[in-house]
């Protein structure tokens, strides 16, 4: 499948909204780290990662990496310039 190209500022605005949406009002203190471009491996997998959150009691840890293994197999992020 075809990964969707969005900038940064995109898929980081798509993974707050669906943190927010999943997480609720159980934890309004953690937030989600700006994705970072990444060359991707040989198994063909993303060109990007979002750094980990501290654990939490609301599990915020979990959902994130949880949408992270979702979004990641529909989208890349455009490569920045160097």
């Amino acid at each position: 499948m075809q990964r969707t190209k969005v900038a940064t500022e995109e898929l980081h605005d798509l993974l707050t909204r669906e943190f927010r949406k999943t997480a609720g009002d159980l934890c309004l203190k953690c937030r989600i780290p700006r994705p970072v471009f990444r060359e991707p491996g040989a198994a063909g997998g993303a060109n990007w990662r979002v750094g980990g959150i501290d654990e939490c009691s609301a599990l915020c840890h979990t959902i994130l990496e949880e949408l992270v293994a979702s979004l990641s197999v529909k989208y890349d992020i455009t490569k920045p310039r160097q």
